[in-house]
């Protein structure tokens, strides 16, 4: 499985572990640096050892020094990690910020599957295996205009069986959110 973003790219690798590539400023390349990778893969070494990676999303923001990309996987037991730019609350960790490592991302039961996308590719959305579905980031989930650093569950009709998050902006450019899309 490979996810590729707008300045970086993740790959999940035959024994389960994770081989990124591309820019780092903001760390999402998952090495506990900001040292890009433009040609030769990074393995995410930073990433637990006894767990294997089963699903991965990769959001690329701008390849610049004022926007940068995050990195969000499902691992083997149903657990989320997120890393990289965090500056609208997309890494779910009930703040903003950069994390130039790994960090769980809380959520009520186990995952099994994980997408990023929005304007600038700062909104992310785990699957659950009940078929629930949580975002955080810059999710316009809720008229209030403020952003989602913490998963919310997304108020759905019936369970969902796949997930894609979009980059949210229409024609004429002037949204700035998120589209998703479930698969019910």
């Amino acid at each position: 499985t490979i996810s590729a973003g707008e300045s970086h790219s993740c790959a999940i690798l035959d024994d389960g572990s994770l081989a990124c590539w591309g820019e780092n400023n903001f760390g999402q390349l998952g090495g506990g640096e900001i040292t890009s990778q433009p040609t030769a893969p990074l393995i995410a070494s930073l990433l637990p050892a006894d767990r294997s990676v089963v699903s991965v999303a990769v959001a690329g923001g701008y390849a610049d020094e004022d926007n940068g990309g995050h990195t969000c996987v499902v691992l083997d037991n149903g657990s989320v990690m997120c890393w990289g730019d965090g500056s609208y609350g997309q890494l779910g960790q009930g703040s903003y910020g950069t994390h130039l490592t790994p960090q769980y991302v809380a959520l009520p039961e186990p995952a099994v599957e994980i997408s990023t996308g929005g304007y600038s590719y700062y909104v992310t959305c785990a699957l659950m295996e009940s078929g629930r579905v949580y975002c955080w980031g810059d999710t316009d989930l809720y008229t209030d205009s403020t952003d989602e650093t913490s998963p919310v569950q997304v108020p759905l009709p019936l369970f969902a069986t796949k997930i894609v998050v979009g980059t949210g902006t229409g024609a004429t450019g002037s949204h700035q959110g998120a589209d998703a899309c479930a698969l019910l």
